[in-house]
C-alpha cells in the first residue's frame, strides 16, 4: 500500500504521542463533518490516561495502549470498532469502505522504529496511474 500524507500535527513526546495525534486528527475530522465534540491533544492524553495507566503518569506521554485509545474515543462520545489480524486485501477493503463513507480510520502500523498510529481520512484517485496498470 502506498500513502502520501500532509504535515499538520505530529507527536511531540510531551503531550502528544502518535496515538494522541491520530485520535486528534480523526476527531477533528468528525468535528468538521458531523459537529461532534472537539478535544485538544492535551485533553485527549488526559482522558486516555485517566484509566488503564501504563506508566503511572500522563505527562510526558510515553504513548498510548490500544485500550487507552479505545477508552479515550468512547469517553469523547465516539463508538470505535477494533479490527485486528487483517490480511492485506481485507484491510484495504475495510479501510476503503470506511473512508469512502466519510469515517476516518485509525490504523496501527509497525515500522522499523516501532509501532505507530496513523489516521486515514481520505484518498485520491490517480487515473493515469491506474490506466498504466490496465493497458494491454
Amino acid at each position: 500500500m502506498q500513502v502520501e500524507g500532509t504535515p499538520f500535527i505530529e507527536q511531540d513526546q510531551q503531550v502528544s504521542a502518535c496515538a494522541t495525534a491520530a485520535i486528534w486528527a480523526a476527531s477533528a475530522c468528525c468535528f468538521d463533518r458531523l459537529g461532534l465534540g472537539y478535544f485538544s491533544t492535551t485533553e485527549i492524553t488526559e482522558i486516555a490516561t485517566s484509566t488503564d495507566i501504563k506508566s503511572g503518569r500522563s505527562f510526558p506521554s510515553e504513548g498510548l495502549a490500544v485500550s487507552q485509545m479505545l477508552w479515550a474515543l468512547r469517553t469523547m462520545g465516539y463508538d470505535p470498532l477494533l479490527y485486528e489480524d487483517f490480511d492485506y486485501e481485507s484491510a484495504k477493503h475495510t479501510i476503503y469502505t470506511y473512508v469512502e463513507s466519510g469515517i476516518p480510520v485509525i490504523c496501527g502500523i509497525e515500522l522499523t522504529e516501532g509501532k505507530h498510529a496513523i489516521t486515514i481520512i481520505g484518498h485520491t484517485y490517480n487515473i493515469r496511474q491506474n490506466l498504466k496498470k490496465i493497458q494491454i
